[in-house]
């Protein structure tokens, strides 16, 4: 939603000022600027581009460009400061809950758009269900503190555990201190101002409708792009653990028993002793014992994903990750963080 409030300079009509604002947004690939673009097109709004050579863009700030005559800038009041937007004819614009983007036209402040974040349909219960496996965690947002602790209390995570208004480098500080705490760090993100955090964790995890920025330093990629399959990503990594263990020491155990009789260990007691043929046929076996029990995992996964969207059996798993932590963005616009 584009609003003109009262005071700002009619110069520009509330089209014209959200058609410049496309003509800058529509060369970044950032959630706030395709809805930007998005909204342009649906108001039928006139197709505008930016100067070729202009566009220049800050994660976690904003986008400037010139547009025909104009310089646009688009993005957090400190970034339009920062390029000549002197006045703020909106002093209230950020008192309710919803994310603000200020748009700038030369040195005026020219209007606000507001977004209205939509949750992922999945989100609570994926946070519930990491709770109840004892992981922390966290929501980091670039957008002001009311709207960030509004989205978090939707979803069931407490207040302490919301970080406000951080920047892609305040994202990726944060992942390091909690890994000098000695802790494991996932980071799940979707966004260019995710990369940088995705690629600090432990495992950086990419929501698969993201930007490539984030895919391509994410150790995991959710293809369905859905937030559920975070639970399935933990599942599999638990049940290919235990599979891997299973098959140590079957291998193990199987050769402790089998290597003395190959050796001639029962030839002095019951005279037998095992032929070439044999002693193969049996490693074969082994070979075939680990094979099988390895696609058990197939089975084992088809079962899950039969299971109820609620994961109550999964939140029951007694399988606990110890001294680890999530950070979750949970909304499906980035949340007030501007380009």
């Amino acid at each position: 939603m584009l609003s003109l409030m009262d005071g700002f300079d009619a110069s520009f009509s509330e089209n014209e000022v959200l058609s410049l604002a496309a003509g800058v947004e529509c060369n970044t690939n950032h959630p706030l600027g395709k809805a930007i673009t998005e909204a342009a097109q649906s108001s039928h709004c006139l197709t505008l581009k930016a100067n070729e050579g202009t566009f220049k863009e800050q994660p976690g700030s904003g986008a400037v460009a010139t547009v025909g005559q104009n310089k646009i800038s688009v993005g957090t009041l400190d970034w339009l400061k920062s390029h000549g937007v002197v006045d703020n004819p909106f002093p209230d614009a950020e008192i309710n809950r919803q994310s603000v983007v200020y748009v700038g036209i030369d040195s005026k402040l020219a209007g606000v758009i507001y977004f209205e974040d939509k949750l992922r349909d999945d989100a609570r219960q994926v946070i519930s269900a990491l709770s109840k496996q004892g992981i922390s965690t966290y929501m980091l947002s670039g957008d002001k503190r009311s709207s960030a602790e509004h989205v978090a209390s939707l979803v069931g995570i407490p207040k302490d555990k919301v970080m406000a208004g951080v920047k892609p480098e305040e994202k990726k500080k944060f992942v390091s201190e909690l890994q000098r705490q000695k802790q494991v760090v996932a980071m799940v993100g979707d966004g260019i101002n995710d990369a940088a955090a995705l690629a600090a964790s432990d495992v950086g995890v990419a929501m698969g409708g993201g930007v490539s920025a984030a895919s391509d330093v994410s150790s995991v990629v959710l293809m369905g792009n859905r937030l559920s399959q975070l639970i399935d990503a933990l599942e599999l990594s638990k049940e290919t653990m235990k599979t891997v263990k299973q098959n140590l020491w079957w291998a193990f155990l199987y050769n402790i028993v089998g290597l003395p009789i190959a050796a001639g260990a029962l030839l002095p007691v019951t005279g037998t002793i095992l032929t070439p043929s044999i002693a193969g046929a049996l490693m074969g076996f082994s070979s075939v014992g680990v094979m099988a029990n390895s696609l058990l995992l197939r089975v084992k996964l088809g079962s899950s994903k039969q299971r109820p969207a609620n994961y109550n059996s999964q939140q029951e798993n007694n399988n606990r990750i110890g001294s680890s932590d999530v950070v979750l963005d949970v909304s499906e616009e980035r949340e007030g963080e501007k380009s």
